[in-house]
């Protein structure tokens, strides 16, 4: 059931995120080469995408957020994972900091609906496979 859950928060996160989100603020990358950061560090070469939120701060926040709901024991694994993928974005330049910040929230507010309808179809389904 936890595979299910993840896949389902992490289509949700990543398409609020990529259809709605971006165009919605389409804010450009630091490593933009047409409004280049004056001292940004490009390792990953320029991007000409859009930046607010970060993708990858998105989903792996909504996986951290899904995976520690489901069992709180690892809470802090899956967090300090999610935020050293989330550092990483604006290390290697591609993301400002609250480019990831704003991804962390719509991840983890993706993540929490999620449980939050699967907890509700549990409780009122018991004998069902959720």
């Amino acid at each position: 059931m936890a595979a299910a859950l993840a896949a389902t928060t992490l289509a949700l996160a990543d398409t609020l995120c990529s259809e709605v989100l971006k165009p919605l603020f389409n804010r450009p990358r630091p490593c933009n080469p047409e409004l280049m950061v004056q001292g940004a560090r490009c390792l990953a070469g320029l991007k000409s995408s859009l930046s607010f939120p970060s993708a990858h701060a998105t989903n792996i926040f909504a996986l951290a957020t899904l995976l520690a709901l489901l069992y709180p024991a690892g809470g802090f694994f899956f967090f300090a994972f999610a935020g050293i993928i989330g550092l990483s974005r604006v290390y290697i330049g591609v993301h400002y900091p609250l480019d990831v910040v704003g991804g962390a929230i719509a991840g983890s507010v993706v993540a929490s609906g999620v449980y939050a309808a699967y907890r509700l179809l549990k409780n009122r389904c018991p004998r069902a496979p959720v």
